[in-house]
């Protein structure tokens, strides 16, 4: 938080806060689950935005992640990792 453009702190915070959060509650969502294809797609978009991410490309990092969550709405990791590139997208 003292130097946001310091992004491989923030990659370890958003690691770090996923995991307390995995383990601090427990969420019951009824999915559906997708299809072998659609598994691929999410993955393929989430890594491309991850990559976008570390490379101070937040808009196109969240283009990315806004395909994720077209294809399954309930990604959190997608969007948690929105609200953090709008954040510093807002800077």
């Amino acid at each position: 938080r003292k130097d946001p453009s310091n992004i491989q702190a923030a990659i370890s915070v958003n690691k770090i806060e996923a995991q307390l959060q995995g383990g601090s509650r427990v969420k019951i969502v009824s999915r559906k689950k997708l299809s072998a294809k659609k598994r691929r797609l999410v993955r393929k978009f989430y890594y491309q935005g991850i990559n976008y991410y570390a490379n101070n490309k937040f808009q196109k990092a969240i283009d990315e992640w806004r395909k994720v969550l077209t294809i399954d709405p309930n990604h959190s990791k997608a969007k948690n990792n929105i609200r953090k590139c709008l954040v510093y997208l807002r800077r």
